[in-house]
C-alpha cells in the first residue's frame, strides 16, 4: 500500500504538477506506529525530493511528542514549525470588531471593559472566544439588552463553565 500511495503522490507531483497536501488534525492523538508510517510514506528517493506537504496540527503537546527520540527522523523532516499562542487582548478587540462588522453591527454593541473581560476569559483561544461571544449575544437577547457588558460576559463565562 505504501508503494501505491507513493506512486500516486509521484504522479500528482511530477506528471500533473500538483503538490499533494496531507493534513493530519488532532495529531496529539496519533499513535507512534502511525507517525512512523507517515515518515516512511514520505520517504522518497532517500529524501532527495519533496513531493508532498504534510501538515501536522494539534495541541501544543504535539511538539513534545515529536521531540521524543522515537520521532527524530520525522522531526528532521519538519521544515516549518509554527506554534499558535492564541490571541492577545488587542487581537481579541480587532477580531471582535471584524466579526461584528461582518454581521452588520457596529462597535457600540460591546463595552470596552467587556472586550477586556472576554480577552481575559478566553486565554487567547478563538474557539472559546467564539463560544463566549455567542453566549453573550444569547444572554443579551434574553435580557432584552442591546450592549454586551462585563456582567453579561461573566454570566456567559459561568454558563459555559457549568456545561
Amino acid at each position: 500500500m505504501f508503494n501505491q500511495i507513493q506512486e500516486t503522490i509521484k504522479t500528482f507531483a511530477k506528471d500533473r504538477k500538483i503538490t499533494p497536501v496531507i493534513i493530519l488534525d488532532e495529531t496529539q492523538y496519533t499513535r507512534t506506529d502511525i507517525l512512523n508510517d507517515l515518515k516512511m510514506l514520505l520517504n522518497f528517493d532517500m529524501d532527495s525530493q519533496d513531493l508532498a506537504i504534510l501538515i501536522l496540527m494539534g495541541q501544543p503537546i504535539v511538539n513534545d511528542i515529536l521531540s521524543r527520540n522515537t520521532h527524530e527522523a520525522l522531526r528532521q523532516r519538519v521544515i516549518v514549525n509554527y506554534t499558535f499562542a492564541g490571541l492577545d487582548a488587542d487581537e481579541v478587540c480587532s477580531y471582535l470588531k471584524d466579526r461584528f462588522h461582518l454581521a452588520g453591527l457596529g462597535d457600540s454593541i460591546i463595552e470596552e471593559n467587556a472586550v477586556k473581560a472576554l480577552a481575559a476569559n478566553c486565554n487567547g483561544a478563538i474557539r472559546k472566544l467564539n463560544s463566549l461571544i455567542e453566549k453573550c449575544l444569547l444572554i443579551c437577547e434574553q435580557k432584552n439588552q442591546n450592549v454586551i457588558t462585563t456582567e453579561i460576559v461573566m454570566l456567559a463565562e459561568n454558563d459555559i463553565n457549568l456545561i
